[in-house]
């Protein structure tokens, strides 16, 4: 899927253009627009928000928030999947509140590098900061445990759901006929 597709960057698009404490946001978003799937994108848009002392700035937490969604994003699902990780460390110590879409993308980071020893890191501290009833969460912490062969683990979350909605259904039915 073409990053400039999705909804989440039309919208992280729209927040950070019309967000007047930012310097250059045009420059940021248009380097996301013209190579979505670039890694040296991803880290020149990371390396000018750590420099340039926007995480200073409380008033556009929210555009900042959906601009890392965003990155997080591109990292998981591209070929550097250990560059959420490293990018989400980096923001920790910075104030920002990460949403479920946040704990999602580092999830599936865990998925792309077939390991669910990080994906257990972030489900236990999903689980710390009250993300673990999250829709989104909860799916991909289902995905994750699928896809890294940890079925008892998926039957765990699965069960732990207060909702099951179809995609879920049909993750267990799959993994279960397979």
């Amino acid at each position: 899927m073409n990053l400039s597709s999705s909804p989440l960057f039309f919208f992280t698009f729209f927040i950070v253009f019309n967000t007047n404490q930012i310097k250059q946001p045009g420059h940021l978003a248009s380097i996301l627009v013209k190579n979505p799937t670039s890694r040296s994108a991803t880290q020149q848009i990371h390396s000018h928000i750590l420099t340039s002392g926007f995480l200073l700035h409380h008033s556009i937490s929210n555009a900042l928030l959906l601009l890392f969604n965003t990155l997080l994003r591109c990292s998981s699902f591209g070929p550097f999947p250990r560059e959420a990780f490293t990018f989400y460390k980096h923001l920790q110590h910075f104030p920002l509140s990460f949403d479920s879409f946040t704990y999602s993308f580092l999830l599936h980071a865990s998925i792309t590098l077939k390991s669910n020893n990080p994906g257990n890191q972030i489900h236990a501290l999903t689980h710390k900061l009250g993300f673990h009833f999250h829709v989104y969460v909860q799916t991909a912490l289902l995905n994750m445990y699928v896809a890294c062969g940890s079925l008892l683990l998926a039957l765990h979350v699965f069960y732990e759901m207060p909702d099951w909605n179809s995609v879920t259904w049909n993750f267990m039915i799959i993994e279960l006929v397979s």
